[in-house]
């Protein structure tokens, strides 16, 4: 996948998770930039790989 579609995908798709993720899901989400996230206990989404941690600290 092209770097510019990439960019564009990190800024509009987010995953959200209660149960995880396979290894599958974290190899696939890296190759392509995909943020994703965890949601704990009171519902709050916890980032699970560095495109979702760079979201939530402002990198992206």
């Amino acid at each position: 996948m092209p770097l510019a579609e990439r960019a564009d995908l990190r800024h509009r798709e987010r995953v959200f998770s209660l149960a995880g993720y396979t290894p599958e899901a974290h190899t696939r989400a890296a190759e392509i930039g995909l943020p994703l996230f965890v949601l704990d206990l009171t519902g709050t989404p916890q980032p699970v790989n560095d495109a979702a941690q760079a979201l939530t600290t402002g990198g992206a």
